[in-house]
């Protein structure tokens, strides 16, 4: 019935969320895939999720957007989580860092690293924040934000034919 003190969190810096159209994946371009916006409860518990499908192509499958001209060191994130049998996503940045990280949507974890620091974390019902930090900071450059289904969990960028289902 007191209220306690357990502590305070304070943030070294301001965090700046610099994607304007965060929630709106059906803006980004994409390959092999399908976007479904609105397709279930996000994390926030609200009707935000926006559902991910490879189409049955024999390719690559991903989504990708770039933002014009930043400089510095960035943290690209993204709330996911597994759908039907879509196991491995990998996030990249396809500027001039080439950094990208393979996680497990199942397991919870980072599968493996290329030129940046994957970060994976729980958040509850089957969500996770999965993120990628280059090793290069940016100088006044675009950074190509791409999300891509993957069917074996390594960074090889493999094609492979697509589950519409998964």
């Amino acid at each position: 019935s007191a209220w306690v003190n357990e502590g305070v969190l304070i943030e070294p810096e301001t965090r700046t969320n610099l994607d304007d159209g965060s929630l709106n994946f059906t803006a980004w371009g994409g390959v092999g895939t399908t976007i479904s916006a609105g397709a279930g409860v996000g994390p926030d518990n609200t009707l935000s999720a926006s559902s991910l499908y490879s189409t049955s192509a024999n390719s690559e499958h991903y989504m990708q957007q770039t933002e014009p001209s930043l400089t510095g060191t960035f943290t690209f994130s993204v709330y996911v989580k597994a759908l039907g049998n879509q196991r491995y996503i990998i996030l990249g940045e396809r500027s001039n860092t080439g950094a990208q990280a393979s996680f497990d949507l199942l397991s919870g974890t980072v599968v493996a690293e290329s030129l940046g620091k994957g970060h994976i974390e729980p958040i509850g019902n089957g969500w996770f924040r999965c993120g990628l930090t280059p090793n290069a900071a940016l100088s006044s450059q675009n950074f190509g934000k791409r999300i891509q289904l993957d069917n074996n969990g390594s960074l090889d960028g493999n094609s492979y034919a697509g589950n519409p289902s998964d």
